[in-house]
């Protein structure tokens, strides 16, 4: 908690993760993913700001369930604010803004039964919400 992140490949990096809280961090000018989940279930990332990251702000990748990301500050990514590819997350309370895609989930993954709901999305070079094949 309370972390500035600046300049780093990949702010955090968490694998086969469960019942971790990501709260009250500054990822700025970072170079891949301001986070990524890989197999994790059941974090909490809230509160955190992510900022100008070469790729997304948060990923949360297949096998990846049952986590909860809300009340986060996420804008000026190259990619997408949130990319989900893991099921059963919920996803609200959000400001997403001035990337190219508010929220893409991708379905060529296991990605299902997510939520998202009640996120500020706006000022997306592309889309809000993207739900591709």
């Amino acid at each position: 908690m309370n972390n500035y992140f600046l300049n780093n490949g990949d702010g955090i990096y968490s694998e086969n993760s469960t019942n971790n809280l990501i709260k009250g961090n500054i990822f700025d000018n970072i170079g891949f993913r301001g986070m990524i989940l890989i197999e994790s279930k059941v974090n909490t990332i809230s509160y955190n700001d992510i900022l100008s990251s070469d790729s997304v702000g948060i990923q949360l990748s297949a096998h990846s369930s049952g986590n909860h990301v809300h009340h986060n500050f996420i804008s000026e990514n190259s990619g997408s604010n949130i990319a989900i590819f893991g099921n059963d997350n919920l996803i609200e309370f959000n400001d997403l803004t001035f990337s190219r895609d508010g929220i893409s989930m991708d379905f060529n993954s296991d990605a299902s039964n997510n939520i998202i709901r009640y996120n500020n999305i706006f000022f997306n070079d592309l889309y809000g919400v993207t739900l591709e094949d």
